[in-house]
């Protein structure tokens, strides 16, 4: 299976930030800290942080955490986290780097949480057994993953399907394609994390009026470059297609969309 790796520019970055994190990773971050057992003594690194929201809500609910780094491998996305970055008790470490090579010494935390970035390394076994050797004998793992494409991204796909093609459309969806639950707790398990066990998060996902919302989701898509290539008329096509499909979802100029994602648990 083709796991498209992003790399973003700053543009898709601010994107990224205003149009994802505001309706979906927040929410999704704050559900997940809700559920997981997280203690001011924690050292906490959040892999393939994104523009950081996660360490950012931790820094929120938990201030005295003895520390929080993240890491992505876009440069674009850790600059957008500094920026967005308010001062506090705990300073969070940013860091640009990959996650197959961090720059930590064995056993520097207590607790990684991965927020849906499981899905585009390609190398998935060597990423979770570095995130096991920067984790400490007895250590903690969170990670969601989507369990399916929303109903949002259903019609987004649906609609590029009918005015692109279907390679396209299936290229949209790749960041819920990767959801094999009997697969991800195996791999979990074959990297030699220990007490796996899975759970279900619903979040509701907020979109505003489609001719502005729709046409933000698809720039931080993979695929927008060559959406953008067909120009704006197709784009309108697309917006007014998703907008009939997602009628059931309507709350007043925008939608309310549910969106499920796995939540992984396990020790080093």
């Amino acid at each position: 299976m083709n796991h498209e790796t992003f790399h973003l520019s700053a543009a898709a970055a601010e994107i990224y930030e205003t149009q994802k994190v505001v309706a979906i990773f927040r929410p999704l971050a704050q559900a997940t800290i809700e559920r997981i057992n997280v203690d001011p003594r924690d050292r906490v690194i959040d892999v393939a942080c994104g523009t950081g929201i996660v360490s950012r809500v931790l820094a929120e609910k938990h201030p005295s955490l003895a520390r929080i780094a993240g890491i992505d491998l876009n440069q674009s996305m850790i600059e957008k986290a500094r920026n967005l970055t308010r001062p506090g008790p705990t300073r969070i470490e940013w860091l640009q780097t990959d996650v197959l090579d961090m720059p930590f010494e064995d056993h520097s935390f207590s607790l990684a949480i991965c927020q849906q970035g499981l899905q585009y390394f390609p190398a998935k076994e060597r990423s979770l057994a570095e995130i096991r050797r920067v984790l400490e004998p007895g250590g903690r793992l969170a990670l969601t993953v989507w369990s399916g494409a929303s109903p949002l991204f259903l019609a987004i796909a649906g609609a590029l399907e009918t005015f692109i093609g279907r390679e396209i459309a299936e290229r949209s969806l790749t960041p819920f394609t990767f959801n094999d639950k009997d697969h991800i707790e195996s791999l979990l398990s074959g990297s030699g994390f220990k007490a796996v066990s899975v759970s279900r998060i619903t979040v509701d996902r907020k979109v505003g009026p489609a001719g502005r919302s729709i046409p933000r989701e698809i720039a931080s898509n993979p695929i927008a470059a060559e959406v953008e290539a067909r120009g704006p008329a197709i784009m309108d096509k697309i917006v007014e297609l998703v907008d009939e499909g997602l009628a059931e979802f309507r709350d007043g100029e925008g939608f309310v969309v549910p969106q499920e994602s796995y939540l992984f648990s396990a020790t080093n």
